[in-house]
Formats: C-alpha cells, structure tokens, sequence
C-alpha cells in the first residue's frame, strides 16, 4: 500500500485486492461489451474535484479516469447524469453500464451492484464557517456536536451522521452546491462530505469564511460499479484498474487534481 499524504487529509492508493461480489441464481447471460456502441457512465456531477462540471463538460478525477477506461476498452464514452441517489437504480435498469461518482463501496451497495476494486481511500469532512470552526476542533468534538449538519442525500456522510453525530440536527440536500448555499446563509453550521470535495469548496469559498476541518471522521474505499450481471465488463475494468496502479496512470490522474 502506497500512501500520498495531503494538506489535511491523506489519500490512499490501494493495492488492488480481490473483493467479493455476489451474483443472482441463474443470472442471464451479459452482452458482450464489445456489442455496446458506447460505454454509458452514470455520474453525478456536483463533488469537484471527483466530478463536477466546467466549460459545460465533465471534469475531474472520474471524468480523466472514464476517458482513460474507454480508450483502454475501446468504446466511445457516453456520459449519464443524474442525482447521487438515483445511481444505482439506474445501473440495475441498464440504463447505464458502470457507475463512476466517487462512490463508496459499502455492503449495502454491494446487495445492489458488482463493485470493482477500490481505486482511493478517503474519509469523511468536515466543512464550516470561520466563526464556528473552533466548536468542531476535535473529531470528539465533531461528535457531540448539537449544530444542524447539512449532508448529501443518499451519501455515506448522511449515515455517517445519522449513526455518530446523534445530538445534531441533520438537513439532507439534494446536491452539495445546495448544501453550501444554505451554510453560506447560516441555515446550517456544517457540512459533513468526502475529504477531497470539502477541501475544495474550502478553497473556492475561503474569502467567504469557509474552512475545512482536517480530521477524517471514517476510512472509505471508493469503486465503481456494474451490473451484477455484468461480469465481463467487471473482469476488464479491473484488469485495466490493475494496469494503471502498476505503470502510475492512477497516481498520475489524482495528482492532477489534487495538487
């Protein structure tokens, strides 16, 4: 395991281990996927700097790595928004082929779909106003809180806070830009998110007295996902995943965006 450490918040290159997936009894045969004229990426893009929008395109860590997965396979990218929490519906409808959001694999989602390896290790962060900052030093701190925690629906960080921060008040928004509009106008106190999207609304906001509090409050392996069926498409993507840590591509990729 090779470790990169961070300015508040240390990212972790896995060593691409095997995970377990389940399968369906008597699944049906998967397409092949050189048969698909696209390889459909379902994104959510609202969590800069994993993916988010800029000049009107995808960008980001995910977006570099799809780009890079589709010239590895072969396939045109094609990509799929919609909301965080609608992924995972939308991959088990075919609707889309592989979901790359910055995801955690979780053994929840593991019920729902075939998780690659992980890719990035991250925690979950904290971001606040300047004048509040003090009252969530600590991760013990963070904890006891009773301030109103704004959360992404459907994210790790809104279980996180409903199984850790239990005194605190919780508002779930649908995106975390809606999430800062409402810290920004003091309809919350803080934010609870992955490290990398909370450092860098920190700095986009910094002359609007916003600050990260550099504890990670959990340790997450994010991944992407296919359809249960979908075990060629599964088998490929980790071996191009395996690829990459080897010849550096991977590290190449999150050192552009994470500087």
């Amino acid at each position: 395991m090779k470790s990169i450490t961070r300015p508040g918040f240390t990212l972790l290159l896995i060593a691409l281990a095997g995970c377990a997936h389940s399968r369906t009894a008597d699944p049906a045969p998967p397409s092949p996927i050189s048969d698909l004229p696209a390889l459909r990426v379902g994104i959510a893009r609202t969590v800069p700097p994993i993916m988010f929008e800029q000049a009107g395109r995808p960008a980001g860590i995910e977006a570099d790595l799809a780009q890079r997965l589709g010239a590895a396979l072969g396939f045109e990218i094609e990509y799929v928004p919609t909301y965080f929490p609608n992924l995972l519906f939308e991959l088990n409808e075919k609707h889309i082929d592989i979901v790359m959001a910055g995801m955690t694999i979780t053994k929840s989602r593991q019920k729902k779909a075939a998780f690659t390896e992980p890719y990035l290790t991250i925690g979950q962060q904290v971001l606040t106003r300047r004048d509040t900052s003090a009252r969530l030093a600590t991760r013990d701190a963070i904890r006891r809180t009773t301030l109103t925690v704004g959360v992404e629906s459907g994210s790790t960080a809104e279980q996180f806070v409903t199984r850790e921060i239990r005194g605190a008040a919780r508002e779930a928004f649908p995106t975390v830009a809606a999430a800062i509009e409402s810290l920004l106008e003091g309809g919350i106190d803080l934010i609870v998110h992955d490290g990398p999207t909370v450092h860098w609304f920190a700095a986009q906001h910094a002359a609007d007295g916003l600050v990260a509090i550099p504890h990670n409050l959990t340790e997450e392996h994010l991944g992407w996902a296919v359809h249960r069926e979908n075990r060629e498409l599964l088998d490929q993507v980790n071996a191009v995943l395996q690829r990459w840590k080897a010849d550096g591509t991977l590290e190449s990729v999150l050192r552009r965006w994470i500087p």
